[in-house]
């Protein structure tokens, strides 16, 4: 089974249909935990299709497979990667295929090159739905001093690029 605190790729492989959900996590034991409790409280952040199968076969016909352990600035980035591998958001092998918008944004954003999508000009409005978005994922987590200082270098870089207009 996969320890608590493993970040990387996940998915969850239904062993009848072999459909599989490909997500990413900070703490893939935890994010299980979270989709587990979702679907057998058939909450509204249950995927549809995966709610379905899981109505019609029951709870032990899924289980959770480690793709790949990545760092946390990779997540996005590597989650991409594993969808376009299975024939993207349109396959009917994943249960990914009904994204949600913020969902597919942060994806978006991830194959722009960067964290960050530095380097892409958004409008006030794009900023603030950012803005909030960011403030409820990071509310209570606190980033590393090795986090802060990369972070800090990246926009430096990124306002030395702008000024010489190289970006």
């Amino acid at each position: 089974m996969i320890e608590y605190g493993t970040t990387g790729i996940y998915c969850i492989r239904n062993k009848v249909s072999r459909r599989l959900y490909i997500g990413a996590a900070k703490d893939i034991r935890k994010r299980w935990n979270s989709h587990m409790h979702a679907l057998r409280h058939k909450t509204e952040f249950a995927n549809e299709d995966l709610q379905a199968d899981f109505d019609k076969y029951g709870e032990d016909i899924f289980e959770l497979m480690l793709l790949e352990e990545c760092p946390e600035h990779k997540l996005f980035e590597r989650e991409r990667f594993y969808i376009d591998s299975y024939g993207g958001t349109n396959s009917t092998m994943l249960y990914n295929c009904h994204m949600d918008k913020k969902r597919r944004e942060r994806m978006s954003e991830a194959m722009m090159g960067n964290q960050n999508g530095a380097g892409v000009e958004f409008t006030d409005g794009r900023k603030a739905k950012i803005g909030a978005a960011n403030s409820i994922a990071l509310k209570g987590h606190k980033q590393s001093d090795e986090t802060k200082k990369l972070r800090s270098e990246k926009m430096k870089q990124y306002w030395a690029d702008k000024k010489a207009g190289r970006r």
